[in-house]
């Protein structure tokens, strides 16, 4: 892991306003995991999408230009593409949201490309940051955030469990169709709890803390164990085999592409299979004393029964009918087009969501937008840069969260996501820094801190 020192050193009367503009984006960024809730009617999580789109544009507006980051030229092709064939199926589309359908056509398509913009917006603005702040103080306050959020989860898990009071969860469930359910059951387990936290699923939840889990592996601070602790029991707690296999994927690839024959990332597999025996052990001290609840057997069995039935036989069956019917077309729909085609062919009754971004990407632009995201998302972990960091950095866990965010869009998400911004601009900002090592020919000592400056 690769450190560094605050960077791009601010003249003493614009000092303050630099610092004032970094903790706003880390509340914007806290008020993305708050998802379970709303000012009015109007959710939380969309009033932070909103904030990271007007700090874009405040800072478009103060430098009169907003410089492209490396890689988002096909991202921007995607963008257009998909709203050129919107437009295009517009008045085909906007007479068919299904009846239980709680917004409009405008405001639900609207909303998708509210969507994209913030995520480009976080994007640059998170990057500028470790430009200004440095890598390791962005890296330590996105990891103190995360730590937040997980210690909600965690106080609300024990609260539902005991019957302490908690904040009142304002926000229907995902399906639009009641209130949110804190209790889950299987066939084989029959009913226990997950962990929802401040989010409206459990697997929603895992997917944000996957970012906060790896940093705290990352982070090299005196607190890193209980900061470890805290991220990695909320993750389990919310038994989310989409969470669990993709840090497992994110985790693996990760360490074959960083050379797994190396003595340091020996001693690292060593490392995670500790964590993940002390997390297992605290666990079942946890369960025996809330009415015996068996976190453990639960995530095994829970991992058996995927490897049996695969995604056939979950929750997202529905999803494989709708594809083997209806082929991806060559151009797709538009954005929210897509969804509400699925909904109408599988008449549910509501917007369908394809809980997967490649799919939702496949219907809204067609295979050309899904080939252009797949170069926008796969582009970071190729080429001589990536090439020059690894050399560098013996294993770098924010590169591991990447890829298992990359994994979790398989199955959880239809979007990209404000944390993923966030993880793209910190493993930027991490190989920036690593490749001004390798250019000054630095030996590759990762405990070393480098005042090096990212360009």
């Amino acid at each position: 892991m690769v450190h560094s020192s605050s960077v791009d050193t601010p003249s003493e009367h614009s000092r303050p306003r630099h610092r004032f503009e970094f903790r706003a984006i880390l509340a914007l960024f806290f008020a993305t995991g708050l998802a379970a809730y709303s000012v009015g009617p109007i959710p939380i999580t969309w009033i932070a999408t909103a904030g990271f789109i007007g700090m874009a544009i405040a800072l478009l507006n103060a430098r009169g230009s907003f410089p492209l980051l490396p890689g988002s030229a096909p991202l921007l092709a995607l963008i257009f593409l998909g709203l050129a064939v919107g437009t295009l199926y517009w008045p085909l589309f906007s007479g068919e949201m299904p009846a239980l359908s709680s917004l409009p056509y405008w405001i639900f398509v609207g909303l998708r490309y509210f969507n994209i913009l913030a995520f480009v917006a976080a994007y640059h603005l998170i990057y500028r940051e470790i430009s200004r702040e440095g890598f390791d103080n962005v890296l330590r306050a996105t990891l103190l955030v995360g730590v937040a959020i997980a210690a909600l989860a965690l106080y609300i898990y024990v609260a539902q469990t005991v019957g302490l009071p908690q904040p009142p969860r304002t926000r229907l469930s995902t399906s639009g169709l009641g209130e949110q359910s804190t209790v889950f059951s299987s066939d084989r387990i029959g009913f226990y709890r997950r962990a929802l936290g401040t989010f409206r699923e459990p697997s929603h939840l895992a997917e944000w803390l996957i970012l906060p889990l790896f940093a705290s592996f990352a982070y090299r601070g005196s607190r890193r164990w209980l900061y470890r602790a805290l991220v990695g029991i909320a993750f389990t707690l919310t038994v989310s085999m989409t969470g669990f296999v993709s840090a497992a994927v994110g985790f693996g690839i990760a360490l074959l592409l960083s050379n797994p024959m190396r003595k340091r990332n020996s001693r690292l597999v060593g490392l995670v299979l500790v964590a993940l025996l002390s997390v297992a052990v605290v666990l079942q001290l946890f369960a025996a004393r809330f009415k015996g609840v068996d976190i453990v057997g639960i995530v095994l069995t829970r991992g058996s029964e995927l490897l049996r039935g695969g995604l056939a036989l979950s929750n997202r069956s529905y999803i494989i009918d709708f594809v083997e019917k209806n082929p991806p077309p060559l151009f797709g729909f538009g954005f929210g087009n897509g969804n509400i085609l699925a909904g109408s062919e599988m008449s549910l009754g509501v917007v369908m969501s394809f809980l997967s971004l490649y799919l939702n990407t496949v219907y809204a632009a067609g295979l050309i937008g899904l080939a252009l995201l797949l170069v926008f998302l796969f582009r970071p972990l190729w080429g001589r840069s990536a090439r020059r960091a690894r050399a560098v950095i013996a294993f770098s866990y924010i590169e591991a969260a990447y890829i298992a965010y990359l994994a979790a869009f398989a199955v959880n998400s239809e979007e990209l996501t404000i944390p993923f911004a966030v993880t793209l601009a910190l493993l930027l900002g991490e190989r920036a820094l690593a490749n001004s090592l390798f250019a000054a020919a630095v030996p590759p000592i990762a405990h070393k801190t480098p005042r090096d400056a990212i360009p």
